[in-house]
């Protein structure tokens, strides 16, 4: 989950070889406010029951394909940066021509404003350094700013991750269940 300028959120897949270098292939949808809504606009009640996800936002789902340069932190390997950037293949809708509904004087239920969709393909540049922690050889958390630019807008923003997998080599210094029989 990323917030920023926007709300993000992504779920991926990484392989690392080497022990330094990684790939990512991940998958994202991004939410954000459009800058051509109008400043009196209001989604009503209807909004309120949906958590005001009621279509008047800017969307972008992409498919991001990362590569990137491990760094371990500490001897253990449990602390690492991942310094990771790709290009993303998004998938656009943004609402536009945006028409105001004539007051009815009463309780609004419905939102004030019809608007049409915009939708675009396009590619893009991400930049997204990660801060990884392997509490487990399984489990982990990750923090991670984010950059990402595409010909219609630019998302920067944090983000706040799980990490399931084998994450670490169970092999560790000083462990006799892996030295080599006499």
């Amino acid at each position: 989950m990323n917030a920023g300028n926007y709300f993000y959120a992504d779920f991926g897949v990484t392989y690392l070889f080497r022990g330094k270098y990684s790939l990512a292939i991940e998958y994202s949808s991004t939410i954000s406010n459009p800058k051509s809504k109008p400043s009196d606009y209001a989604g009503g009640l209807a909004s309120v029951a949906v958590f005001g996800l009621d279509g008047s936002h800017d969307e972008m789902e992409s498919l991001q394909i990362l590569g990137g340069r491990y760094f371990s932190i500490n001897q253990q390997k449990t602390i690492r940066v991942n310094l990771q950037a790709g290009m993303m293949f998004s998938r656009l809708t943004m609402p536009v021509n945006w028409t105001k509904f004539e007051d009815s004087g009463g309780i609004q239920i419905g939102r004030n404003y019809d608007f049409d969709y915009d939708r675009n393909q396009t590619i893009g540049l991400v930049i997204n350094p990660k801060f990884e922690f392997a509490f487990t050889r399984v489990f982990g958390l990750s923090a991670s700013p984010q950059f990402i630019w595409n010909k219609q807008q630019v998302y920067y923003g944090i983000g706040i991750g799980y990490m399931l997998g084998v994450l670490r080599s169970s092999k560790q210094k000083g462990d006799d269940r892996f030295q080599p029989s006499p």
